[in-house]
């Protein structure tokens, strides 16, 4: 299956964002990969999460960097994604990131 760029929308809180690729995934994509064991999936779509994250550090003062670590992020994507399947893994990237003490995710920024 083709994934093309789309426009993430967390409206009303937080900007529009170009993604492309697995961050455009919803959520219940990732929960069906886990229950049908795809684990090749699963896999490359934490690598998504852990380049996210490590974006994240490139452009992050020293004191926001984020340790990447696979396991937490396959656990804390499971517990995002049963909570909100209808959202995107790039916004479970971003709220990886946030919980792991990085910049506080867009979609929890009140305006």
């Amino acid at each position: 299956a083709a994934i093309v760029g789309t426009l993430v929308f967390c409206a009303p809180v937080c900007a529009q964002v170009y993604v492309t690729g697995t961050g455009t995934l919803k959520c219940s994509d990732w929960l069906k990969a886990r229950e049908d064991g795809h684990g090749a999936q699963v896999d490359l779509n934490i690598q998504w999460i852990a380049g996210f994250a490590v974006g994240h550090n490139y452009y992050a003062e020293r004191s926001k960097q984020v340790i990447v670590d696979l396991n937490d992020i396959r656990f804390a994507t499971d517990k995002f994604c049963r909570d909100t399947p209808l959202a995107t893994l790039m916004l479970a990237a971003a709220q990886y990131v946030q919980d792991a003490g990085g910049a506080m995710a867009s979609h929890n920024k009140k305006r």
